[in-house]
């Protein structure tokens, strides 16, 4: 296969137009945790497809496209990562959440039930 530098140069503007995209949202869930509209199946449909693009990619030996899919690949594994790390997170903070609120009523009705008894 011949390769033309404009091709080569095509696919990195194509790539770095990609990690543009997805930089804000990779940003958007580790700062501001904000719920975004793309749900976590899509971001694994996107996995599983930058392997087949890779794959291909192998097969007809294609630098620009082996690189353009392992970053791709690199991108979606990095925001299905942290919007599973962070959905965790979540649970595992309202589950400390309502501990501590339980601990601290039962410390409460044993300190007026048990610890002013004396005083009364």
């Amino acid at each position: 296969m011949v390769y033309n530098l404009g091709w080569g140069i095509l696919s990195i503007i194509a790539n770095g137009l990609g990690i543009i995209g997805y930089l804000p949202e990779i940003y958007s869930i580790i700062i501001y945790n904000k719920k975004i509209s793309i749900t976590t199946h899509i971001w694994a449909i996107w996995v599983v497809s930058g392997f087949f693009a890779l794959s291909y990619a192998m097969v007809i030996k294609d630098p620009y496209v082996i690189m353009s899919s392992c970053v791709g690949i690199a991108l979606n594994l990095i925001t299905l990562t942290v919007k599973y790390w962070r959905r965790n997170h979540e649970e595992r903070m309202k589950i400390m959440n309502d501990i501590y609120k339980e601990d601290d009523l039962v410390e409460y009705e044993h300190y007026i039930l048990h610890d002013h008894e004396e005083f009364v």
